[in-house]
């Protein structure tokens, strides 16, 4: 499972309004789903910071296998619009 950013921040990462209640629903269905499982996170440095990726890290749990992904900056990708 996908998880874009620490709930607070979740609107601003993702570009639209999003129930963090359905992903901390999620994310405890696969918890003790009984299958095999990882997180990921993809890491913007200029979205995210160490302190993001530790609340994300409580989230899941310490014994959850949590793959950090580098993000890989594209005009297509992201706009400086987006931090106006």
């Amino acid at each position: 499972m996908d998880i874009k950013a620490p709930f607070e921040k979740y609107n601003i990462l993702s570009g639209v309004k999003v129930d963090t209640d359905e992903i901390k629903k999620s994310i405890e269905m696969i918890k003790y789903s009984g299958v095999s499982y990882e997180f990921r996170t993809t890491y913007a440095k200029l979205l995210l910071n160490d302190s993001d990726l530790i609340k994300i890290k409580h989230y899941i749990g310490e014994d959850a296998i949590f793959k950090i992904n580098d993000f890989v900056m594209s005009e297509k990708v992201i706009s400086p619009e987006m931090f106006t």
